[in-house]
């Protein structure tokens, strides 16, 4: 649902406070760390997608499937919660964090690209999380 388009906000924010409390529910005891809207739980779910990642056969798409809109929203929460962003739908029909520059970043497509080429790229979703932040800090544009 997260990554088609999406027309009504109100509903997308539904689902997107559901999907960050079942991630907080399902990986927060798992964790044991003091896993909540912060960079630290980041780097565990990125920890967790690698070790899908090195899963002998693994196949991304299945995966991707499964995780995207549950960490997609995640990833969007801390990015909200640290930057004071908000859920915007842009002009494309596309779901993702307007931050308080104007910038529109989207946790979905990060988080299938983190899916889908891993650490070694570069494509992790903390670090998409600092760039967000950073580009609040800066006053920077995409």
């Amino acid at each position: 649902m997260m990554t088609a388009q999406i027309r009504n906000l109100e509903e997308a924010r539904r689902a997107i406070d559901s999907h960050v409390h079942l991630v907080l529910e399902l990986f927060g005891r798992a964790s044991g760390i003091d896993f909540g809207l912060n960079r630290a739980s980041l780097r565990w779910l990125d920890d967790l997608i690698e070790l899908q990642r090195a899963a002998p056969g693994f196949d991304p798409e299945p995966v991707v499937e499964s995780l995207t809109s549950l960490i997609g929203s995640f990833l969007g929460a801390c990015i909200v919660a640290d930057t004071k962003g908000d859920w915007h739908i842009n002009e494309k029909g596309s779901l993702g964090v307007r931050l308080p520059n104007g910038v529109f970043v989207n946790p979905f497509q990060q988080t299938k690209e983190a899916i889908r080429r891993g650490v070694e790229s570069g494509a992790t979703i903390s670090r998409f999380h600092q760039a967000a932040v950073g580009r609040v800090a800066i006053g920077g544009e995409e």
